[in-house]
C-alpha cells in the first residue's frame, strides 16, 4: 500500500517535471508502473477523487459514480488506439480504466475522467470531443499548454 501511494505521488511530481522542461515530443510509455483501483484512503486517491468530484460537479452529475480504475505507463505518453496521446480512457464491463503517463498533468486526468464520466452516464465517451465538457470542466485544450513557473503551484492544485 505505501508503495502504490509513493506511485502515485511520484504521477503528479512527474506532472510537474513535464510542466516545466516544455517538452513537445510524446514519448510513448512501455512499461506498466501500477495498474489497477485507486486505494481507499490514500493521499493520491484522494487527489484524484477530488479532481473526479469537482468535474462531475462541472458535469452536473449528482449521482454517485465510480472511480475508474488507473493504469500508470512510464514515460510521457500513452498509446492510444493508433495515436499516441497524452492519456486514454477504455471502458471495460462499463467499469473504465484511465490510461496516464507518469509525466501528466491534472487536465490529462480531468480530460479522461470527463471520457469515463460520459460514459457511465450517456454511454457514449465521446471519442470527438464534441460535447461542451472538455472545454468547460478543463478537459480538452489546456492540457497541450505548459504554464508558466510562476503559476506552477496553482496548476498543480485541483481546481
Amino acid at each position: 500500500m505505501k508503495a502504490i501511494l509513493v506511485l502515485m505521488l511520484i504521477v503528479l511530481l512527474g506532472g510537474l517535471i513535464a510542466l516545466t522542461t516544455g517538452c513537445t515530443e510524446l514519448n510513448m510509455g512501455t512499461q506498466v508502473l501500477f495498474e489497477g483501483p485507486l486505494m481507499v484512503q490514500s493521499k493520491s486517491s484522494d487527489i484524484f477523487a477530488i479532481y473526479y468530484t469537482r468535474v462531475k460537479d462541472c458535469m452536473g452529475v449528482s449521482k454517485p459514480l465510480p472511480l475508474p480504475d488507473v493504469k500508470i505507463i512510464d514515460g510521457n505518453g500513452v498509446m492510444c488506439g493508433d495515436n499516441v496521446g497524452f492519456g486514454c480512457y477504455h471502458n471495460d464491463y462499463r467499469k473504465g480504466t484511465i490510461i496516464i503517463p507518469i509525466e501528466t498533468n491534472p487536465t490529462v486526468i480531468k480530460h479522461e475522467f470527463i471520457h469515463h464520466i460520459l460514459f457511465l452516464t450517456t454511454g457514449n465517451m465521446d471519442l470527438n470531443h464534441n460535447t461542451e465538457w472538455f472545454i468547460k470542466c478543463g478537459g480538452l485544450g489546456e492540457q497541450v499548454q505548459r504554464p508558466r513557473k510562476d503559476t506552477l503551484s496553482q496548476n498543480l492544485l485541483p481546481n
